[in-house]
């Protein structure tokens, strides 16, 4: 056997073995969330059809939520087998752009998401963004646009492609770079008119949700908030998790999006000066938005992974890793059982967004870390 094939074979048990260690993650942790995507997908099929839709996620996530029905299994199982799917495209798509991506995200996979990885939906937004920024970076526009396109439908992120996409053409070939990006608006524009057209109260609901719901304790606001004024916080359970009550928050998430704002900007300034590489000032820009964000749920290491994944192994983002997988489900579980004790998990989570930015930080500084 050729060195070539003996190292497919490993890569392929690897990837084996980190999503067996899924699996068994996923059924110790009792995923909620799939029992929630299984109750909206049996909403949506009952008479009439699509009138029932999720409440806090973009409406394509609903095809994700239908698609294990169709499979001859246990509906935890078909998720399962669907994340697991999405995560080997993942895997392989990135394997395409340098030899060692596709293992440093199994890596990334096996220390911060053996609770998550078939336990969300979170990883089919990110095998969009995947193939999305593999298609910008092989100047494919047409692709580059559809997964963006899939991947805002799914979990919003995905937008920053798009973004990608017009800023990269754009400087090539403007005229044909805002005719595509109409057509992406007007896509976009039909996907939500059906929606609204099937369930008009459900249309647009997501923002409601997001926008009226507290800081998460995922969030870096949250976390400020309940370390810094204990004595004014509380964390009780709303929106489906955990958030932080304190009259601190509102000025701090907008000291946050300021910051947030300025951050992007100077990155953006970086990566039209040639400064800095597309995947470099994409990560920048997810890393501000979360950090900025209300919501910074575990599941969102899950988004990271692909970016991070284009680097050399970074041993920050790796730490971050660890942290994610120590605060969900263990020290989430024992704090909600505990509440006295939930400064443990806020300054957990403190310490993952730490290591974030450090990893960001080190790649910023050095250019040998940058995107291969």
């Amino acid at each position: 056997m050729s060195p070539a094939r003996r190292e497919i074979w490993a890569e392929l048990a690897l990837a084996a073995g980190v999503l067996a260690a899924a699996a068994v993650g996923a059924s110790l942790a009792h995923a909620h969330d799939v029992d929630e995507y299984q109750r909206y997908a049996a909403a949506a099929m009952q008479s009439p059809w699509l009138t029932h839709w999720p409440k806090e996620y973009p409406p394509l996530s609903l095809a994700v939520f239908l698609l294990p029905r169709l499979l001859p299994l246990p509906y935890s199982l078909g998720f399962e087998l669907v994340a697991a799917m999405a995560f080997g495209l993942t895997c392989w798509i990135l394997r395409k752009q340098d030899a060692r991506a596709g293992l440093r995200a199994m890596g990334y996979a096996a220390l911060g998401a053996p609770f998550l990885l078939l336990a969300r939906f979170d990883g089919l937004a990110a095998l969009a963004a995947a193939a999305a920024l593999w298609a910008v970076r092989r100047q494919r526009w047409n692709w580059g646009w559809a997964w963006a396109e899939v991947g805002f439908l799914l979990k919003l992120f995905p937008a920053l492609l798009a973004a990608a996409a017009l800023a990269a053409e754009g400087r090539r070939r403007p005229r044909v770079a805002v005719r595509r990006a109409l057509l992406w608006l007007g896509l976009l524009g039909l996907g939500l008119g059906l929606q609204w057209g099937w369930a008009r109260s459900a249309a647009l609901s997501w923002i409601a949700y997001f926008h009226g719901r507290p800081p998460e304790v995922g969030s870096l606001v949250g976390q400020i908030a309940g370390l810094i004024h204990p004595q004014g916080s509380q964390v009780v359970f709303s929106y489906g998790s955990m958030n932080v009550v304190n009259s601190w928050t509102p000025w701090l998430t907008e000291v946050a999006v300021l910051l947030a704002g300025a951050c992007a900007g100077y990155i953006v300034w970086r990566w039209w000066r040639g400064e800095v590489g597309l995947v470099t000032a994409l990560l920048t820009l997810l890393v501000a938005l979360l950090l900025s964000s209300k919501v910074f749920s575990i599941q969102f290491l899950l988004w990271l992974i692909p970016f991070w994944s284009y680097y050399r192994w970074n041993w920050w983002w790796a730490g971050s890793a660890l942290a994610t997988a120590a605060a969900y489900p263990l020290v989430y579980n024992w704090a909600s059982q505990h509440p006295q004790y939930w400064d443990v998990d806020l300054a957990l989570l403190l310490f993952r967004s730490a290591m974030l930015v450090a990893g960001l930080v080190a790649v910023l500084r050095n250019p040998q870390q940058r995107a291969l």
